[in-house]
């Protein structure tokens, strides 16, 4: 079973349950569901709905949902971050490149903790970028600098 959350804004909120009015909920889905039978199956009339985003982006009724698994990864990849999570499953997809598994509790202590690799990894190639920028540096007359500007 797949998963999407949804939120809705202002009036819309008057067609949901007080415990999903502005809020995020899960909305649990079997097979492919375009965003328009989503909204009418929440009680939600299409025709009330005057913007549709999903990640930031704006959609039309026929985008059809796909699970948030399958959205992280993407993210991850198109966006070159590295994927945190306690998915083991989500871990074990192919199209994931980088990413780790928290094994601390929910807290601060999750990402410093079980993620602190990532950080001296990000010291360590900022360090050399700056190494490399610093071996390119070359005497250049003033006004050839001015001319730039």
């Amino acid at each position: 079973m797949s998963e999407a959350t949804f939120r809705f804004y202002a009036e819309l909120n008057t067609f949901l349950a007080n415990n999903r009015r502005f809020t995020g909920f899960p909305f649990p889905f079997a097979d492919r569901v375009s965003v328009k039978h989503a909204l009418e199956s929440l009680g939600v009339p299409h025709t009330e709905v005057d913007l549709i985003t999903v990640n930031g982006e704006s959609v039309d009724f026929s985008y059809i949902l796909r699970d948030q698994d399958e959205e992280l990864a993407a993210i991850s990849i198109t966006d070159q971050r590295i994927l945190l999570t306690r998915d083991t499953a989500l871990l074990k997809r192919k199209a994931v490149t980088h990413g780790s598994y928290c094994a601390a509790d929910v807290g601060v202590d999750t990402s410093v903790g079980s993620c602190s690799w990532l950080f001296i990894d990000c010291i360590i190639m900022a360090m050399l970028i700056f190494i490399v920028a610093a071996s390119s540096v070359f005497p250049c007359p003033s006004a050839r600098v001015k001319a730039w500007l």
